[in-house]
């Protein structure tokens, strides 16, 4: 389900990083079913899963979620998402059902300030790290959250006459995105501003090349990841298509003694179209269901199952290296180990 006009046109004028996720959907997904049955069969709980026990005491039963960040300060910090303490401000807006009075309790119910009527509360001192996040309650379904400048401007831009809305072809991607995606982003920023993301150098210079990107994750029937990257000019999005099909390859090579993750990797699929670079890994929904089967089966064999850490496998012996003859070549690192096989002598 996309987000309505009014909520999206919350977010910063000159968003640059958003991020849609649809935990309703995602419940209600074939896979988070069959991951529920799996589980409830094996006996096992996921640590994550208990944790949100949490969310009941706090009356949040929150379907969907939105995250966004402003290109400028994307540019500023050199880093794409919030999380930690130098990271960019964030906006974030939840919908759900929440229980108003259980969170102002645990909000200590006192408002810090107030904007157009609207009152700002502060998390308490060990959910706010930053110490200038509000909380504020839109409406009954509706919660604005993020860094304080954030909010502020957010809930000024909802009361404005004529509000300065983020760009259109933002609000149309974002649209399409979330109509066929649990989980899905986009981002468009300046120039070069994503060189700055990674310490990396190769990595940089082929982000330094990528003016936008649109990422969706679908859980409708299978896995299905998409990824679109557009880039300054056709002859960068041919360079990058080679460099990711070359490093994916050298990656499966070395997946060789793991046949599931090679397989895996064969999944993804890369393309050029014009001036894009296209990323594609799709897994139907049998192949995710054995993937799910061989987790719990590992699950059970480790340390869910036996309460502790798994005993380490013992180390495969490796075969003594044969005694070389003259005039023969010795090949190590294979799989059934050295193998000596005779040259032509020097003439």
């Amino acid at each position: 389900m996309a987000w309505s006009a009014d909520a999206v046109s919350l977010l910063q004028p000159d968003a640059g990083v958003v991020l849609g996720i649809d935990l309703k959907r995602i419940l209600a997904s074939p896979a988070a079913s069959m991951l529920r049955s799996q589980m409830e069969e094996s006996g096992l709980r996921m640590t994550a899963m208990k944790g949100m026990t949490d969310w009941d005491r706090l009356g949040i039963d929150i379907e969907q979620m939105l995250v966004s960040v402003s290109a400028r300060e994307v540019a500023r910090t050199g880093k794409l998402t919030p999380g930690t303490a130098d990271s960019p401000p964030a906006l974030v807006l939840l919908k759900g059902q929440f229980n108003r009075a259980a969170m102002l309790k645990q909000l200590r119910g006192q408002a810090v300030e107030t904007i157009e009527n609207i009152a700002l509360y502060a998390p308490p001192p060990e959910m706010n790290d930053k110490q200038d996040q509000r909380i504020a309650f839109l409406d009954s379904r509706t919660i604005l959250a993020g860094d304080a400048g954030e909010v502020r401007a957010a809930i000024e831009r909802r009361t404005a006459a004529e509000p300065a809305a983020p760009r259109k072809t933002l609000l149309a991607r974002s649209a399409q995105l979330a109509a066929s995606n649990e989980v899905w982003m986009l981002i468009d920023l300046p120039p070069g501003a994503l060189r700055n993301t990674s310490s990396d150098e190769m990595a940089s210079k082929m982000l330094e090349d990528v003016r936008a990107v649109d990422l969706g994750l679908s859980l409708a029937s299978g896995l299905n990841l998409n990824m679109n990257l557009r880039t300054r000019s056709e002859t960068a999005a041919q360079e990058m298509t080679g460099a990711l099909q070359a490093m994916l390859a050298l990656g499966a090579m070395g997946q060789m003694e793991k046949p599931e993750v090679a397989d895996m990797m064969r999944r993804v699929q890369i393309s050029q179209d014009v001036s894009s670079v296209r990323l594609s890994f799709n897994v139907d929904q049998e192949s995710l269901e054995r993937g799910i089967r061989q987790m719990r089966a590992g699950f059970s064999e480790g340390t869910v199952a036996s309460g502790g850490a798994a005993p380490a496998p013992a180390a495969p012996r490796e075969p003594p290296t044969p005694k070389r003859e003259r005039n023969t070549i010795l090949i190590e690192g294979l799989e059934n180990g050295p193998v000596e096989i005779p040259s032509s002598p020097r003439p």
